[in-house]
């Protein structure tokens, strides 16, 4: 199983601009609840980990979702070899939503 690529820092650049671009002109909408739209999640490196570590884990497939407060989120859940979620193991939600929390502007979120 061989899914996903490296990209160049630039790639990514237009690639999160394009998304934010699509937020902002309302043609999708990824609101965090006070009216700004997001640009990203971020989940500790400890979460990773946890799914990474089980048997059979082969990699991460990263859902689009609604929370219970209908906000978009990301759900994070292991797959295995034959490319099938790992629904009883471990799966995560709740990430720490930018803004606000973006760290320094960069390339990627500004």
């Amino acid at each position: 199983m061989t899914h996903g690529s490296t990209i160049t820092k630039q790639a990514a650049a237009t690639i999160t601009k394009d998304f934010r671009d699509a937020t902002g002109s309302g043609s999708i909408s990824f609101d965090n609840g006070s009216g700004t739209q997001l640009k990203g999640e971020l989940f500790d490196k400890g979460c990773f980990g946890d799914i990474l570590e089980q048997q059979g884990c082969e990699g991460i497939r990263i859902y689009y979702g609604l929370n219970a407060n209908s906000k978009f989120c990301l759900v994070l859940v292991g797959v295995n070899s034959n490319g099938d979620d790992m629904e009883d193991g471990e799966i995560f939600e709740i990430g720490s939503n930018c803004p606000p929390n973006c760290g320094k502007p960069s390339d990627l979120n500004s």
